[in-house]
């Protein structure tokens, strides 16, 4: 049995399909964005109840790259607040 056979036993059908287009949606953002990181994925162990976006280990250009299209979008866009990070992971 593989790995994603596995997960679909025991989360179900929707919560990997809603965790795998989450992933499609961030590389699709970040490539319009002109980022790439190659190892984003879903994890296949949720923590928490919770499935994870792996994010991977990136290359400092790729990192330096993200950083200047997360500072330009918080510069056209409200910040996040912390109470705002909480409510999601409740």
């Amino acid at each position: 049995m593989s790995a994603d056979q596995s997960r679909r036993m025991v989360w179900g059908d929707a919560a990997i399909n809603d965790v795998d287009r989450m992933v499609e949606e961030l590389k699709a953002a970040l490539h319009r964005n002109g980022v790439q990181l190659p190892s984003l994925s879903s994890d296949v162990v949720p923590t928490r109840g919770e499935y994870l976006v792996e994010l991977g280990r990136i290359p400092h250009s790729t990192a330096a790259a993200l950083v200047a299209v997360l500072n330009q979008a918080a510069s056209v866009a409200p910040a996040v607040v912390d109470s705002d990070l909480t409510e999601h992971q409740a």
